[in-house]
């Protein structure tokens, strides 16, 4: 770990060059150049006279180059210097921006192979009205299909359907707020069938597909199974944490992300931008391409 310390005048400068990224920073001195500035972590120098200007703030840094302050998050060299040049610049993300979660998992036991939820269904109600949430999606994981029939399986999702509309009706009679869509995160399976029979998709209102095993298929076959999970039913609503990727944990799956994202286009299956902290999933830059392409998104909690 490195710790950089700097006097309380320069730390704007500081600050701004090592939070980066590399690639805005190029392209930053590359601009201020043209101005006849050089930029470094101390100041600002004019190459003409050889004179240092500190700066406290990052505000007054960029100030210092004609330009408004440019947040963090959108410092990748993906045109944010040119739209800040032309006012431009988009608004963040913010939570009061946040309208509902459509990825969360209850204590509700659907006997999964997976780890159930630790709230109920009315923790989770209560906490999302605290927020002001307009809606809920209740994404618990798919019965275990080594575990059960397909048979069995419909009944699980039929008694958790049962259950939940009644543990509804009597809280909605309280609060107005949130609805809840009754859903479901369903394994991608090897093969690309989804672990949910057919019969059982009439106790959900929209299912979440996620890949959540063999991760180091081949670049086509896993391209080839995330596209059929995609067009396998008319609920299937959201691709859950595209790549799969756990940080400091798990690389990224390796797919052709311009074929998944022709198919979730069209089918207008929204990518998730899984929130969770060790997943943050989709990326940035996947998202910036999705972007490009037209593609909805749901910011989603995992939890």
């Amino acid at each position: 770990m490195d710790l950089r310390g700097q006097k309380p005048d320069a730390y704007g400068a500081m600050l701004q060059y090592f939070t980066g990224s590399k690639h805005h920073n190029i392209k930053l001195r590359t601009f201020a150049l043209e101005e006849g500035l050089s930029l470094n972590e101390h100041g600002i120098k004019r190459i003409k006279t050889g004179s240092t200007q500190e700066y406290a703030t990052e505000e007054a840094f960029y100030e210092a180059i004609k330009l408004p302050w440019i947040p963090p998050e959108l410092r990748e060299d993906k045109g944010e210097i040119e739209a800040a040049q032309a006012g431009k610049l988009p608004k963040l993300v913010e939570i009061l921006d946040i309208k509902g979660d459509l990825h969360i998992h209850t204590s509700y036991n659907l006997e999964s192979s997976h780890d159930l939820g630790v709230d109920s269904l009315g923790d989770h109600l209560t906490k999302a009205a605290e927020l002001g949430y307009e809606y809920i999606g209740i994404s618990d994981h798919n019965p275990s299909i080594t575990n059960h029939t397909e048979d069995q399986i419909v009944d699980i999702m039929k008694r958790r359907k049962d259950k939940y509309e009644q543990l509804y009706s009597s809280w909605v009679q309280k609060v107005s707020k949130p609805k809840i869509f009754i859903m479901c995160e369903v394994d991608i399976l090897p093969d690309g069938k989804l672990a949910l029979p057919e019969k059982a998709f009439e106790y959900v209102d929209a299912v979440i597909v996620s890949v959540h095993s063999s991760f180091t298929q081949e670049k086509q076959h896993m391209t080839d199974r995330i596209v059929k999970a995609v067009n396998s039913y008319p609920k299937v609503r959201i691709l859950g944490h595209p790549t799969g990727r756990l940080l400091l944990k798990r690389e990224g799956l390796d797919a052709d992300w311009g074929s998944v994202f022709a198919a979730c286009k069209k089918q207008d299956v929204a990518l998730e931008i899984n929130a969770y902290p060790s997943r943050l999933d989709l990326p940035d830059d996947l998202v910036f391409d999705a972007v490009r392409l037209g593609l909805r998104f749901c910011i989603n909690t995992d939890s």
